[in-house]
């Protein structure tokens, strides 16, 4: 369903929400319609649809999952020249990187204060921050 693209539509009748087509629809829904994390937590506890699709934010970030469930920045999303100009080849539409958190451990008191904690981020990759305030509640 698209809703607020700005095509595609006709005057002569209204625009439908996702709403109207959960109410039709008597089964699963999903909105996809330039969603952020803000954003879809005001649709899904409305019961305007069953689940939120990302696309485009998925795209311009590849581990959107990590990035939510950790409080990392987004890139923002892509042109949409990206989408519909083929000239443009796979720069910006399959490039886009993987967000590189700065460890906690790099601070010398950190380490003076935790090590055991840490000494494994200095070897291995982390995989989750639970906590940027403790050393002590890293999920490894």
């Amino acid at each position: 369903m698209l809703d607020g693209f700005g095509f595609g539509y006709s005057s002569e009748s209204r625009t439908l929400t996702v709403l109207d087509t959960k109410k039709a629809f008597k089964s699963t829904v999903m909105a996809n319609n330039s969603y952020t994390r803000d954003t879809d937590e005001d649709v899904i506890p409305s019961s305007a649809d069953d689940l939120v699709g990302y696309a485009r934010l998925f795209i311009s970030n590849p581990d959107l999952v990590e990035r939510f469930r950790n409080d990392w920045p987004v890139n923002p999303v892509p042109d949409y020249k990206f989408f519909w100009d083929s000239a443009t080849g796979d720069e910006g539409y399959n490039t886009f990187g993987h967000y590189k958190p700065r460890s906690n451990c790099q601070s010398k008191q950190l380490l003076a204060a935790s090590p055991k904690s840490c000494a494994p981020l200095l070897e291995l990759k982390v995989k989750q921050i639970v906590s940027v305030n403790s050393a002590s509640q890293l999920d490894l």
